[in-house]
């Protein structure tokens, strides 16, 4: 036992004597710094090419997700100036959608393709809840959906070509947004009239509608049952009986309708007579038209409410004017706008007033550019008091409205996206009270932001 523990210092000794002997060539090795630079360069240069390409990455990637964004939102807003509650909106709002998105990103995908392309484009009933459109008529907003796009990154190509990987590796871009809109009416409508087609009748909005004189009445089964046909203006929702006789006598009112517009129920005869009589030279807010002639009803009025647009225009104009109907005279309204000797032109019962500056566009579709020699109101149409200036004086706007749909019923605030509006000309004056006094008027014409200034669409995103 004792032999081995001397043995074993003895090791020690000499090992620790051999270590003495090597310490100078053991610190030389230690102490010396060649080299390092080289170590540290490598490393920094390894990292900042590594931040450098993620940068790259992450600005590229950015600048796809921006560009694709864009073209989604554009798109949608695109998509929703089309859904304007008419047949075919959303066949219309769908092409214009994928035309509006046609962009290139700048950057190629993976199929080799630059192109911004449309994956889905879907229509709901709600700016609130996810509940799809059924018709054209009930598609209240639009969403799309742009195709992914498999974007390949830099660094992942760096990291395959250092590792040997055959995988470059990829990241999918895509977006959506959804949009809405409204219309904006200015000089809004002071009658309403329920659609006459949930009577199984003919849509007031239809084209072929215009020239056929329409009875707005109050109560029972009529275009406008319990509401007297009549609008609150946008600034007073909740008017009385004075406002709206001001309302339906006015020239323009300087309002513009945006969100809704509320009916006005249980208004008496008398104010009613007043408001649209100004228009007559009658009653004592008189501001009369230039020509205040009583033009003959349609000979046949379906449920006491549409007429069938047939009278006799050659027969009126004889018995007023003498000699042959001037051509391009179907209606009531192009007969108004001759004796006041204003040019115009017309199409059967399409009637364009005013003229534009160039006329050559409507004659290559069909239409007869009119020109009267001058005015020529017959002495009953010529009013005692000053007259307006205001060429449509005895035209007036009335929103057409899916009263059955809605539930209209006594004073109900309508959605202006549930509303067309109409251009309704006034051909005769109200004479009497109650039913048997109806506001009697020849439809014109649908306005749309295309053909009126009056009204235009307000387009937006919906977060």
């Amino acid at each position: 036992m004792k032999a081995t523990a001397l043995r074993l210092l003895a090791c020690c000794i000499t090992v620790a004597w051999r270590l003495r002997a090597l310490s100078p060539a053991i610190g030389s090795f230690l102490g010396d710094r060649r080299g390092a630079l080289a170590i540290y360069v490598a490393f920094i240069t390894t990292a900042l090419i590594g931040a450098s390409t993620i940068v790259f990455d992450v600005g590229r990637l950015g600048i796809v997700r921006t560009q694709v964004q864009n073209a989604a939102d554009a798109a949608a807003m695109a998509a929703a100036v089309q859904l304007d509650s008419q047949t075919g909106a959303r066949a219309r709002a769908d092409a214009v959608a994928r035309g509006a998105a046609d962009q290139r990103s700048g950057f190629r995908t993976t199929s080799g393709s630059p192109n911004i392309q449309i994956d889905t484009v879907t229509f709901s009933q709600s700016t609130t809840a996810n509940v799809a459109a059924t018709t054209d008529q009930n598609a209240l907003s639009v969403t799309v959906t742009i195709e992914p796009r498999p974007v390949k990154l830099f660094l992942a190509r760096v990291l395959a070509m250092l590792t040997g990987s055959t995988n470059p590796g990829f990241t999918n871009i895509t977006a959506d947004a959804t949009a809405t809109w409204s219309p904006i009416v200015c000089d809004p409508p002071p009658l309403m009239v329920c659609n006459t087609d949930e009577q199984g009748l003919q849509d007031l909005t239809e084209a072929a509608a215009a020239g056929k004189q329409i009875l707005i009445r109050s109560g029972g089964n009529n275009p406008s049952p319990g509401n007297f046909g009549l609008m609150c203006p946008p600034s007073n929702p909740n008017c009385g009986a004075n406002t709206v006789r001001v309302f339906l006598a006015a020239e323009q009112t300087n309002e513009c309708a945006t969100t809704t517009m509320s009916t006005k129920p249980g208004v008496n005869f008398n104010m009613v007579n007043t408001g649209v009589n100004s228009r007559f030279d009658i009653g004592s807010l008189a501001n009369p038209a230039r020509d205040i002639m009583t033009y003959p009803r349609d000979s046949v009025f379906q449920a006491n409410v549409l007429g069938n647009g047939s009278w006799s225009p050659s027969g009126y104009w004889t018995a007023e004017h003498g000699g042959a109907l001037p051509g391009g005279i179907a209606t009531r309204y192009q007969a108004y706008l001759y004796e006041m000797g204003e040019g115009f032109a017309s199409n059967g019962a399409d009637t364009v007033y005013p003229l534009p500056s160039d006329t050559s566009g409507l004659v290559a579709q069909g239409y007869t550019v009119v020109s009267p020699p001058g005015e020529d109101i017959p002495a009953a149409g010529v009013p005692t008091s000053t007259p307006s200036t205001d060429t449509n004086r005895r035209v007036m706007k009335a929103a057409v409205v899916q009263c059955q749909a809605l539930g209209v019923s006594g004073r109900t605030d309508i959605d202006m996206r549930d509303m067309a509006i109409l251009e309704i000309f006034i051909t005769e004056p109200i004479t009497g009270n109650g039913n048997n006094a109806p506001i009697v008027g020849e439809i014109v014409r649908k306005l749309t932001s295309a053909n009126s200034s009056d009204i235009s669409t307000n387009v937006r995103l919906l977060d």
